[in-house]
């Protein structure tokens, strides 16, 4: 998708006040180097698009932030996925070390960045911290969990009911859920966010999205990963935490800026 389509196509879905943003970019599989070829019978992937939106000053100064509205939307089920935050919540989230928001500063498919989004991008490396473990194994484990279960929620596709039949567990959740601890584990050992996987990683996701693996094989592989991750967790040399002195200071230099 080209850079001018991607926006035209974000502006047509986008609310109004989300008609700013300062930093839009490609997610998910296409940023991850994981998605399968369009023939493939197991592809089950929509285009994952991020957004950091800013607003008018009124909506930071006047009243118009009670009850902390018109804060993120999203899509889902379009072909086109569409997750936005404005900055103020976006920052929010990187600070209580969501890693899905985290990777939006280390994907390698920023499609296109303002002014606003400078002190973000400069900031990626400070932002980092330990509390995006317990996310991390958090969300790895629940992806594990829906696998073996077979458990649903929200919007799942025709295509994907047929391969969870098919296959007996989601491959879909389970290849999120290698993925999830390989990223883990290079964070605990790098200090660095990998979202565009090493080959061999993304080879092994890939193959297990294109239904290669039993779901024992997956099961033993989860296992060896989780083992890794608690073992080298401990030896990160990210900070415990990102002082809510430094995300009030960012947040202000962003919106500022934007």
């Amino acid at each position: 998708m080209t850079y001018r389509f991607l926006l035209e196509a974000y502006a047509d879905i986008a609310p109004s006040w989300a008609q700013h943003p300062i930093l839009v970019g490609i997610c998910g599989s296409e940023a991850h180097g994981t998605k399968l070829p369009p023939e493939d019978p197991h592809v089950t992937d929509d285009l994952d698009v991020f957004a950091v939106t800013v607003q008018p000053p009124a909506f930071y100064l006047g009243v118009s932030a009670l009850g902390h509205a018109r804060q993120d939307f999203n899509t889902n089920g379009h072909g086109l996925d569409i997750t936005a935050h404005d900055a103020r919540k976006f920052i929010g989230l990187l600070g209580k070390g969501n890693p899905n928001v985290h990777s939006w500063l280390w994907t390698p498919d920023v499609r296109y960045a303002s002014v606003g989004a400078i002190p973000l991008l400069a900031a990626r490396e400070r932002l980092l911290s330990k509390r995006m473990f317990p996310a991390l194994i958090g969300y790895a484990t629940a992806q594990l969990h829906k696998m073996l279960q077979g458990e649903r929620s929200g919007y799942m596709g025709a295509k994907r009911k047929e391969l969870l039949r098919q296959y007996g567990y989601d491959i879909k959740d389970a290849s999120h859920c290698i993925r999830l601890l390989h990223v883990g584990i290079h964070l605990a050992k790098s200090g660095e966010l990998m979202v565009r996987l090493a080959s061999e990683v993304a080879d092994t996701v890939k193959a297990i999205k294109g239904g290669k693996w039993t779901v024992r094989q997956v099961e033993r592989e989860a296992e060896r990963l989780f083992a890794e991750f608690r073992s080298v967790e401990p030896m990160s040399q990210l900070r415990d935490q990102v002082p809510l002195s430094e995300l009030d200071a960012l947040c202000v230099a962003v919106i500022e800026a934007a």
